[in-house]
């Protein structure tokens, strides 16, 4: 066990010392601020202050744990081994404070301060410390506690560290469970008028295919996902989209027989969360409303969620989330680009930087989605399943959790052709 001494305590320290040691590295540890225990102690031991003692792996605090506000930070970045860092640190025996710097990505400091948002009110990657320095592609903090943990094992051999094991997640993000059926005779009529007015016969004849039961809806391909589920044995979680339509939610209602019976179907082979919806953001009553509606069709309690576009602003969402029940979601990544948003491969909890302290939010960031590469990027499937295997690379150098995004529509040959067998392809890396 490891024995960490600071000046003073802090609801931050306490936090990414979790993090770090119980969640990444496998160790326990204690505080104290007790000068004169950590001078007798004869356990390992951190000295997190600028104090000098002996016999201690010594980190001079840059400042940021002891704060208890927010206010405008730009960290000056620098090479350090295979990665970057930030927070240099004088008179330490590790060249940066790794835990100011690590709680500054985890608790998304930077998401709290001004900003130039997208169209949908979204924190970018560009606007982030890790894209504008290069690092946004791998997991800098389980990096970095593989180099702290070689520091502290040549200052204490016998210290124990419990290995942990690579794991992953599949996800499917379902928009809008049908592309022709369950919408309804004026949602249909409008949609063959559409097409029509843009002399697109085949999707005329693709929609009267399927609305007259001679073929299968090009989103219906959850028998599918259900065979490769079973054949590569993995986990995999539906975040089914339960709204009213609105301008930016085009999901099925809720109330169609199909898609209630499709939610049975499901549930019976994955896990299922809730996909707020665009306008839940903004109208909090909705939230509580799809969740119950999704209860009620799956007869699951729901616990999970992915916000529908990746729509969050800090630390609103998160409070609205924990208010309706939710304790994990899948939301920490980025829409446009692959990437470590909070430099991460590793589950943790929502630090409410304004109320200064840990929630019972657990937060499982994902890296990789379809649709950054298809609709943003612009590449093809093949190229994408290059940039995944790089990813999924990094996350097997520090054991963590890959979590990739799928969505209903790319499993469509005719709107996203090769996109449903780079999903198979994605997994068999994935599973090697």
């Amino acid at each position: 066990m490891l024995l960490v001494y600071s000046e003073n305590y802090s609801e931050r320290l306490t936090y990414i010392l979790k993090f770090l040691f119980k969640e990444v590295m496998g160790c326990d540890f204690r505080q104290t601020t007790n000068a004169e225990q950590i001078k007798s102690s004869n356990e390992p031991k951190i000295n997190y202050s600028s104090r000098q003692f002996e016999n201690c792996v010594c980190i001079n605090p840059s400042g940021l744990i002891f704060e208890n506000d927010i206010h405008p930070l730009q960290p000056d970045v620098f090479d350090f081994e295979d990665t970057k860092a930030f927070f240099k640190t004088e008179s330490s025996d590790f060249p940066f404070d790794i835990f100011a710097a690590s709680f500054f990505l985890l608790s998304r400091y930077e998401e709290y301060l001004p900003f130039q948002a997208d169209i949908h009110g979204r924190f970018t990657a560009a606007s982030s410390l890790s894209f504008k320095n290069n690092f946004l592609g791998q997991p800098t903090v389980d990096l970095w506690a593989i180099h702290f943990r070689k520091v502290l094992l040549s200052k204490f051999p016998s210290l124990k560290f419990k290995e942990r094991s690579y794991s992953f997640c599949a996800t499917i993000d379902v928009d809008n469970v049908f592309a022709c059926s369950g919408k309804g005779f004026f949602r249909t009529l409008g949609a063959f008028l559409k097409s029509l007015l843009k002399f697109d016969f085949n999707t005329i004849f693709e929609r009267s295919l399927v609305l007259s039961g001679r073929r299968k809806d090009p989103f219906d391909r959850y028998e599918l996902h259900e065979q490769l589920a079973n054949q590569y044995k993995i986990d995999l979680i539906y975040f089914l989209l339960f709204g009213s339509r609105s301008r930016n939610d085009h999901n099925v209602s809720p109330q169609n027989h199909k898609y209630k019976n499709l939610t049975r179907y499901l549930a019976t082979f994955a896990e299922l969360g809730i996909h707020p919806s665009y306008q839940s953001n903004s109208e909090s009553l909705k939230m509580a409303s799809e969740i119950k509606s999704l209860e009620s069709s799956s007869t699951k309690k729901i616990f999970k969620s992915r916000q529908h576009f990746l729509k969050m602003k800090m630390p609103a969402t998160y409070r609205a989330l924990i208010q309706n029940g939710i304790t994990e979601d899948y939301s920490m990544g980025y829409a446009s680009t692959s990437g470590f948003r909070a430099s991460t491969c590793t589950p943790f909890y929502f630090f409410d930087l304004a109320k200064n302290e840990e929630t019972s939010l657990k937060l499982f960031p994902f890296s990789v989605m379809d649709m950054a590469f298809a609709d943003y990027i612009k590449i093809s499937p093949a190229d994408a399943l290059k940039e995944i295997e790089s990813v999924i690379n990094e996350v097997k150098k520090v054991n963590g959790l890959f979590i990739p995004v799928w969505h209903d529509r790319a499993f469509s040959e005719r709107h996203y052709p090769g996109w449903s067998n780079a999903f198979e392809e994605m997994i068999k890396l994935a599973t090697a």
